[in-house]
């Protein structure tokens, strides 16, 4: 069965089931910005996305310092972001 998100409405036990796409994106986070959703001092990385990114609701998963540059990643799928960054997950992490 095929089902249209923008026609047609699931329903499970009486209770409508919403449809949400994941989004995962990796960023190259620059010095000087904060790595936040939104920071009342310093610029945030939010800023720096695309606008059409902007309406997507994704958040850093894990933080650089401000004046850190490099790979951060961005996501709205917040089950996804807990499980990598909890502390008690084992991830093998590369070293360079």
């Amino acid at each position: 069965m095929h089902i249209n998100p923008d026609v047609d409405v699931v329903t499970v036990q009486d209770q409508v089931v919403q449809a949400q796409l994941e989004y995962y994106i990796k960023f190259h986070k620059p010095a000087g910005y904060v790595t936040a959703v939104e920071d009342s001092t310093d610029p945030t990385i939010m800023e720096l996305l695309p606008e059409e990114f902007q309406t997507l609701k994704v958040f850093p998963v894990g933080r650089l310092d401000k004046d850190t540059e490099g790979l951060l990643l961005l996501t709205n799928d917040g089950p996804w972001a807990h499980k990598i960054i909890h502390g008690k997950k084992i991830l093998v992490k590369l070293t360079m």
